[in-house]
């Protein structure tokens, strides 16, 4: 029954408790794109140059040497190419929703917020792609959007394929190294999901250092130091949890056709309409130095 006082169900103009911020807990972070090197692409097809060496081998000649020649004597270069991929985020925001007042914003504009969380979408989205997509040729008559050959896609020399019931252990991981290094290589970072690094982790009792000017006790491996030199261990959240990629960085560069950009449509209807685009593609310069963990256990 209606109470005889009032109260808040009776009363007009009692104010909403809204808090005047916006908080934001998505992550934001792209290991890969930010370690990786950068380059400028030319053309939608980049391409490189790539040679190697031959492997060593028993090497005598007789005093007086006359050398003779053959095809198998020369070092010859391999051409290299990828796909430039277009990612791209569109936005719009009405004109009465730029004017009126909002929480976190105030009278901010809405359009440039959409502009902001879109671009460091963008940037995720482009490290994403980086590691995980298929070559797609592009066919711009036809409609056909090109796509990147990713990390994961070019490493095909040193890979160890696990069969999906197989822990991560130092035995395996230290298998792929020895082939890395066998290659050529000297990788320095490890890209790991968030179960494989656990994993990773767990290799090692727990050992507690603390250094005099620091107050956080560490108690997981950061720095893997093993028989073929030392790795960085890194939480990369778009690695498929069923691999981990062992990589020299500095053979792996963004190649920018177009650097982010920012484009608005104007005004259409009473709308404020955007994008935001960039042009990439990956540079796998030498992908022997690296190698990939595919079919680990994603579960205990």
């Amino acid at each position: 029954m209606a109470q005889t006082y009032i109260n808040t169900a009776t009363q007009a103009g009692n104010f909403e408790d809204l808090v005047n911020f916006i908080t934001n807990i998505s992550p934001k972070d792209t290991p890969f794109l930010t370690k990786a090197g950068k380059t400028k692409a030319k053309g939608i097809k980049h391409e490189w140059m790539q040679e190697s060496l031959r492997a060593g081998g028993s090497n005598a000649k007789a005093e007086g040497y006359t050398p003779s020649f053959a095809a198998g004597d020369n070092t010859v270069r391999v051409r290299k190419d990828n796909q430039c991929q277009i990612v791209a985020n569109p936005f719009s925001a009405s004109k009465t929703q730029e004017v009126v007042d909002k929480a976190g914003l105030g009278q901010g504009s809405e359009y440039e917020r959409q502009k902001l969380l879109k671009t460091q979408e963008l940037a995720k989205d482009t490290d994403y792609v980086l590691l995980n997509n298929s070559k797609v040729v592009r066919d711009a008559d036809a409609g056909t959007a090109g796509q990147m050959d990713g990390v994961l896609a070019y490493i095909t020399t040193n890979v160890k394929p696990m069969g999906g019931n197989t822990i991560i252990s130092e035995d395996v991981y230290g298998e792929l190294t020895q082939l890395i290094a066998e290659a050529g290589g000297s990788p320095d970072t490890v890209l790991a999901s968030g179960f494989q690094r656990r994993m990773i982790s767990s290799w090692t009792s727990p050992i507690r250092e603390i250094a005099t000017s620091e107050t956080t006790l560490s108690n997981t491996v950061q720095v893997y130091r093993g028989d073929f030199g030392e790795q960085a261990i890194v939480y990369e959240r778009h690695m498929p949890t069923d691999q981990i990629a062992v990589l020299e960085m500095k053979y792996w560069k963004v190649a920018y056709l177009r650097p982010v950009e920012h484009t608005e449509l104007g005004i259409v209807g009473d709308l404020r309409k955007g994008f935001v685009l960039s042009e990439l593609t990956l540079e796998a310069l030498a992908e022997s130095s690296s190698g990939k963990i595919t079919g680990l256990k994603t579960s205990i």
